[in-house]
């Protein structure tokens, strides 16, 4: 249901039906993964130490705040169950003269860190409906750089990412095709945010 709610009603005629991606452990994953599959990977972190755990064990908005730079981010926002669709085709999206892949619906804004938690916090509303707001910005450049708000990382946010990068190498090698980790995104939303993945 939430994978239909974010797609784009030109997409059915390709894929009537979305089909599920099996969930495996790393060991069960190998063989999929050199085949080009969808699986998805659930005990990637478990066998590391805890600096490879940032996300799931320590990345609070209150832990990322302290540590963010004090520029300015990605933020979009728009209705619960509408935010954030991909916009599909690319071309639709260039002949609406919209930024790819957000719909014309979603706003799209910039505020530092600080300025989204408080946001989040406050449960903010626009004409008397529910905005939901998600981040998306990149923390690790083509090189594989940890950045944030286009500048190196603060040494702890970095060490974080340097770990979560090492822990996701030995997936990466298994398939040929996958050039490597840059550009990461971290994707932060809200209840009622339809993720565009």
């Amino acid at each position: 249901l939430l994978l239909e709610a974010s797609r784009h009603h030109g997409l059915a005629s390709v894929h009537g039906e979305i089909p599920r991606v099996p969930r495996r452990k790393f060991l069960e994953a190998k063989e999929m993964i050199m085949r080009d599959e969808p699986v998805v990977i659930t005990d990637l972190f478990e066998a590391l130490d805890l600096a490879a755990k940032p996300v799931s064990h320590k990345w609070t908005l209150d832990y990322l705040n302290l540590r963010m730079h004090q520029g300015f981010y990605n933020i979009a926002a728009d209705i619960p169950g509408r935010c954030c669709q991909y916009y599909e085709p690319r071309k639709v999206a260039a002949e609406a003269k919209y930024p790819y892949p957000f719909r014309p619906t979603t706003h799209l804004y910039r505020d530092s860190f600080d300025g989204f938690a408080k946001t989040l916090h406050s449960g903010k509303t626009k004409g008397g409906g529910h905005l939901v707001h998600y981040f998306h910005d990149v923390v690790m450049e083509r090189d594989g750089s940890p950045v944030v708000a286009g500048q190196a990382a603060p040494k702890e946010l970095a060490a974080d990412l340097r770990a979560v990068a090492k822990a996701l190498r030995p997936a990466q090698r298994l398939q040929p095709f996958f050039g490597g980790i840059a550009n990461a995104k971290l994707w932060i939303g809200q209840k009622g945010v339809v993720m565009p993945l």
